[in-house]
């Protein structure tokens, strides 16, 4: 990352990302965090020990007493993404699978009728794709919802092309997150056969990306 990033003007979004670092665990945590802070800091101008980062009671990182930037953090792996904004509250999620897992039992207890009937009609490996790239949608808007998971992974929806089961758009999300219409999602590739999203509540916005370096 360089010692002073681009400028934030209004009506634009940051999203930065790293994808060298080997880490796991509460190693990948902190590694995640630190540069959280420092990017922050640099937007801002101050020193990173004197941030204010605090986090809400469903995770959600916030500076306490500064309402200059809007953000949110995601890490999985050797992956971390941070969305940075001026305007509207960031979603942002990546995920990073590294073992074999069953998805299925999961979809069927966290996603719509309608997105398991896509996914269970996938041959492998295009489930486990379509599965994470799902995944990483919902997560993105339900942190930009402020909750995250906890406000309910099946109380939004999305359609799925049934050849792929590539996300084509959000398709429902219960009243309290507004309508699905004012959401904006982009798909994006944090690393090699990694996953990411990034959601907003809000008018469309043009993203920037950035590759971090420290």
């Amino acid at each position: 990352m360089p010692a002073q990033p681009p400028k934030l003007p209004d009506g634009e979004v940051h999203l930065w990302l790293w994808d060298h670092e080997i880490a796991a665990g509460a190693a990948a945590g902190a590694i995640a965090n630190g540069r959280l802070k420092t990017l922050l800091a640099a937007y801002l101008d101050i020193d990173p020990a004197q941030l204010p980062l605090h986090r809400t009671a469903h995770g959600k990182p916030f500076l306490h007493g500064i309402s200059a930037l809007h953000f949110n953090l995601s890490h999985s792996g050797a992956c971390t993404a941070i969305a940075v904004s001026r305007d509207v509250e960031p979603g942002v999620d990546v995920e990073l699978p590294r073992r074999q897992r069953s998805l299925l039992p999961l979809a069927q207890r966290y996603f719509a009728e309608a997105e398991v009937a896509v996914l269970q009609a996938l041959p492998e490996p295009v489930r486990t794709a379509a599965f994470y790239a799902l995944w990483t949608c919902k997560e993105a808007v339900l942190k930009a919802q402020g909750r995250g998971i906890a406000f309910g992974l099946h109380r939004l929806s999305f359609d799925l092309q049934p050849v792929d089961g590539a996300v084509l758009r959000l398709a429902h999300i219960d009243a309290e997150a507004g309508t699905a219409e004012q959401w904006q999602i982009c798909r994006f590739s944090p690393a090699a056969e990694a996953f990411g999203a990034l959601a907003w509540r809000g008018a469309a916005l043009p993203i920037r990306g950035f590759r971090g370096i420290v």
